[in-house]
Parts: structure tokens; sequence; C-alpha cells
């Protein structure tokens, strides 16, 4: 992200209640960049995993989950950030395939990955989890919704 500017940040509370508002806060920054209806839907519901895991996998209940999209031109990239738990372990490769059908989990980075152009996941120096989705718009842009006086 050299370049990209940052379009939203919020921190939330490691809850699954603050998925919801996850949810509208990156769909909101996706219609002011002026994605399409497709492409946004395609990149709420992969944000809404990684912050789900945030939330699930790599935080005590009540710590911070930090959520930031960044854009430049057709490209955003969406960040999601954990505290880290110490029982649970950081997945720096992503899986190639998804779970046999009879598993109840396990799902979550397959998902990213499948909706995303890239997907990287990074362990941070004092402790947690960055993950940042990348995602290319090149035939997703539509004019920016004109603002309503």
């Amino acid at each position: 992200m050299p370049r990209a500017r940052l379009v939203s940040a919020v921190t939330l509370p490691a809850e699954y209640e603050s998925l919801t508002f996850a949810r509208k806060v990156v769909e909101r920054a996706l219609v002011s960049l002026g994605w399409g209806d497709d492409a946004a839907a395609r990149i709420v519901l992969a944000s809404a995993e990684a912050v789900c895991n945030a939330i699930e996998h790599g935080s005590e209940r009540g710590a911070d989950v930090g959520l930031e999209l960044w854009s430049e031109g057709p490209t955003a990239w969406v960040q999601v950030t954990d505290e880290g738990r110490s029982d649970s372990a950081i997945p720096l490769v992503l899986p190639s395939t998804p779970p046999d059908a009879q598993a109840s989990r396990g799902r979550g980075l397959v998902i990213m990955s499948r909706l995303s152009d890239d997907v990287s996941i990074e362990a941070n120096s004092g402790g947690g989890t960055t993950i940042i989705l990348r995602f290319s718009g090149e035939d997703d842009l539509e004019a920016p919704a004109a603002e309503v006086a």
C-alpha cells in the first residue's frame, strides 16, 4: 500500500456484536469510492471473515480489533489486526483447499483467499496478527454516488 490513502479506520471490541458495524464501515467506504454492488458484497464478506477470525482466534474477549480500508485507484486493501491470544496459533500459510465437508470449522482463510486477489498474514512483533486483503477493481468501479447537500 505504498501510496494508498486511508479511507476508513476503526477499532472494534473483539466481540461478535462488532461484525455488523464492521460490515457497515467497509460497505460505506466502498460506496464512497464507487465500487459496484457485486464487488462491494465480495469485499464486505471477505472483510467480515477476517474480522470474525480476529475475534474468534486472535483476541481475548473484549480486546481491540483494528479494521482499516485503504485505496489507490482501482485497488482496495482491507487490513485487520488483532492483539493475539496465548492459546491460538498464527496461520502463516493459506490452506490450498477447504476442509472436509463434514468439518464444522476452518473455512475462513479459504473464503478470504477465494474472494480477494491476494491475502497476506503477518505475525505482529508485539503479539497478534495482521491480515491484509487486496482487491483489484478494474471492472468493478462505478461513478461515485452524488453527495446530497
